[in-house]
């Protein structure tokens, strides 16, 4: 076969490594009869382009190097230096922009798996939570939604109606009643969203978390603060190659009260009192970036009206509940609360928000005997990997995104 390989197609960090590796073995070996694969170099190694995870690069000319390697990971930028000839034409011939996700990219996915993404969730973020928490396992059929009952999928259960889970909520708050002191659960959440953008989808695979004996709120973002920088740390050793900025605690912690009257002065307009838009979650974090170098903030204290029934309420403010969203990089991926414990005043929240209190019967007998004040979050893993491998759409960090519109592979 001829020593000229025409067309290229990149990627990052653990999968271009894994592929340049066996790239280089297959050098070596005198074999360039190599499958085409989807790899994604990010620059600085090709600086002159803009690339994206299914970007085509041709390259004519190939120079073979016959020197030896030995079976270490082999830097990118150093590879494509010793065995391109004439590095700096290396020509962009077809590009694919995923604002939204290239469909063909994830019908392939056979071709085009996101090793990295998959790497980095299951061996460093899961990690801290199975080494803190007792992992239990829930149902995703329910017999009521979980929140006030939009965006459920209703599915037709034999005779009666159910609901996919939009989030294991109440099965966490029952862990935690049984005496369980710290859950946590690795499982699917569906969301019947009409949202096409790049940071939603249908089914999703979340991390949930609970813990007893909170005071407030704060607990739970110290507890999330602690973890996520435990994971960053063994991120950073385990993938050194991989650009990452080890935060340190405390993350900023701002009430959306201030955060809005912050936006109002940087001149970004606010289209909701008690919410923030994507364009306001991006201000934010630009403003608290320049004003203390984190890329993470909590905004807290949001109003009751954008809050389910069982977070609770400051007993000073009762409009205000306890709870925040972590924002990492201009995007939330994290909402947590400390949770209403005492049955008289969840059903007084329930009956305020028009819940069906026949439908959560089962729910409020969690507390009928008494539970220990407990608080909790629930994390989205493709949310925080998009964000931490600067990727264009959450479908990049999901090995198989379903949304409005995709129901295959």
């Amino acid at each position: 076969m001829s020593e000229e390989l025409t067309d290229i197609i990149v990627g990052s960090g653990v999968a271009a490594h894994a592929f340049l590796w066996t790239y280089a073995r297959n050098l070596q070996n005198n074999n360039l009869d190599l499958p085409r694969r989807i790899v994604w170099i990010k620059s600085p190694v090709l600086p002159t382009c803009s690339l994206t995870s299914t970007s085509i690069v041709s390259k004519a000319g190939l120079q073979r190097n016959t020197s030896p390697f030995g079976d270490q990971l082999i830097d990118s930028y150093e590879l494509f230096n010793n065995h391109f000839k004439d590095f700096d034409s290396v020509e962009v011939a077809a590009q694919t922009h995923l604002l939204h996700g290239d469909p063909e990219q994830f019908n392939k996915r056979y071709s085009d798996a996101p090793s990295t993404c998959l790497i980095v969730q299951s061996k460093h973020f899961l990690k801290e939570l199975e080494e803190e928490f007792l992992q239990v396992y829930t149902p995703s059929f329910m017999s009521s939604a979980s929140e006030t009952g939009a965006d459920v999928f209703e599915v037709q259960y034999f005779e009666k109606k159910a609901y996919l889970a939009q989030s294991p909520q109440f099965y966490k708050q029952m862990a935690i009643a049984s005496g369980l002191e710290r859950v946590f659960i690795n499982g699917p959440v569906f969301r019947a969203e009409q949202s096409f953008t790049t940071r939603h989808m249908t089914e999703f695979t979340g991390w949930d978390f609970e813990i007893s004996l909170v005071e407030s709120h704060h607990d739970v973002m110290d507890m999330e603060e602690q973890m996520i920088i435990s994971a960053f740390e063994q991120l950073k050793k385990d993938i050194p190659e991989l650009e990452v900025s080890i935060p340190t605690a405390p993350f900023p912690r701002i009430p959306i009260k201030e955060v809005k009257e912050k936006l109002k002065a940087a001149g970004i307009q606010s289209g909701e009192e008690h919410d923030l838009s994507p364009e306001e979650e991006r201000g934010i974090c630009k403003l608290v970036k320049e004003e203390t170098g984190s890329d993470f903030v909590f905004i807290t204290d949001y109003h009751i009206s954008k809050r389910p029934f069982y977070h609770m309420r400051h007993e000073d403010n009762p409009e205000l509940t306890k709870s925040a969203d972590l924002l990492y990089k201009g995007l939330e991926i994290t909402t947590l609360a400390q949770r209403e414990h005492r049955p008289e005043i969840l059903k007084a929240q329930a009956i305020e928000k028009k819940m069906d209190l026949d439908e959560l019967s089962d729910y409020m007998n969690f507390f009928r005997y008494g539970c220990p004040p407990h608080g909790g979050g629930g994390i989205g893993p493709s949310r925080l990997i998009m964000r931490l491998l600067e990727l264009d759409s959450v479908k990049e960090a999901t090995f198989l995104p379903r949304d409005v519109n995709r129901l295959t592979p």
